[in-house]
């Protein structure tokens, strides 16, 4: 079909377009491997077991019903611990298989460039929308540098996938691609572009069912309290963060955990161990904390707010994560755990760290 020809706009109920068809095809068996991840945080602990595995019995609470030793899996063919999971994916080769069947003149390119700002200036200066895009061209992509968990550095790059379709013009597929957890060298810029085309093409289909099926296998894991323990009673903190790579879990060694004086049980101080602290959360216990200091004569329905916002955040898998307590600023507790004192304050009862 030709850039000329008219092709009506798709609605909800008409057959796929031939491109939107064609990256939604499942993948061959063949195409998708197995990457396993450890959710087991003990025996991720390499300073405390060198062997990668804790040994706890798969009738402890938490186990996940495994025994949690070394052992050859069936399904991947790893010597590791029973205490892991499997990520289905398909690599780069396969992605672009996809989309050289879907459209050979496919592209990517990034969001940004690293351009300085007096060289860009001084391009526009010109007037010559030409001169602008040959500078554009001529620099690399814009790679953001985000400080993570124990002084580490992770970066990220945006970019946009475009296919044609079947009227020659631009499907335009936004996405954003990391390398976490790898030594920052030409690799994991290969990895962080191929991580790019993966996350925008998921948006629109390709590999979808292996989503899904990671998505009921975290469920049922939940369910049946796998990886729980006294800390993480509902068995889903970090793990929920290995099921799509927008979020991949921190890798860093976990460091004891210490007891502030003064401070609440099982607290950490702040910087201690691998407890990633994310916005979303330290605004949830910030919130939960001030509608605690409220009390009811002077707000009429704290509690019933300290509700309403415990069913949001609950909701929003924030209430096993990690903040700094907003009471003290001086140690990290979960979320559950400040909403717990804010209730104790509602109703008049001391709460941990009170004179």
């Amino acid at each position: 079909m030709s850039n000329n020809d008219y092709a009506p706009a798709w609605e909800p109920g008409d057959d796929l377009p031939k491109w939107a068809a064609k990256l939604r095809e499942p993948f061959d068996p063949a195409e998708v491997g197995l990457r396993p991840q450890v959710w087991c945080p003990k025996c991720r602990d390499t300073k405390a077991n060198p062997q990668r595995f804790c040994g706890m019995k798969a009738d402890e609470r938490g186990s996940g019903g495994v025994d949690h030793v070394k052992k050859k899996c069936r399904d991947c063919g790893q010597s590791m611990t029973q205490a892991h999971l499997h990520l289905s994916y398909v690599g780069h080769a396969h992605i672009t298989e996809r989309l050289l069947d879907t459209d050979p003149t496919w592209t990517w390119r990034p969001m940004g460039r690293d351009i300085p700002d007096a060289v860009m200036a001084a391009a526009i200066a010109t007037g010559d929308h030409l001169m602008v895009q040959a500078v554009i061209s001529a620099y690399p992509p814009k790679i953001i540098e985000i400080p993570g968990p124990n002084g580490r550095v992770e970066h990220i790059m945006w970019g946009e996938v475009i296919v044609h379709d079947e009227n020659g013009d631009e499907v335009v597929m936004p996405g954003v691609g990391d390398a976490t957890g790898k030594n920052w060298d030409p690799n994991a810029v290969k990895e962080m572009i191929g991580d790019l085309l993966r996350n925008a093409l998921m948006r629109h289909g390709t590999g979808l069912e292996m989503w899904k099926k990671e998505d009921t296998d975290r469920a049922k894991r939940e369910q049946n309290g796998g990886g729980g323990n006294a800390d993480d009673p509902w068995g889903t903190a970090a793990r929920a963060a290995l099921f799509d790579d927008d979020a991949k879990p921190a890798q860093g060694r976990r460091k004891p955990r210490q007891q502030q004086p003064g401070g609440t049980a099982g607290a950490q101080p702040v910087g201690a161990g691998d407890a990633v602290i994310t916005p979303e959360a330290q605004a949830a216990a910030d919130l939960a904390w001030q509608l605690g200091q409220a009390r009811s004569g002077e707000t009429a329905g704290a509690l019933e707010k300290l509700k309403d916002h415990h069913t949001a955040t609950m909701k929003a898998k924030l209430l096993p994560l990690h903040c700094i307590n907003p009471a003290d600023k001086k140690t990290r507790v979960k979320v559950f755990e400040v909403f717990g004192w804010a209730k104790r304050k509602l109703e008049g009862l001391p709460v941990p760290g009170d004179g």
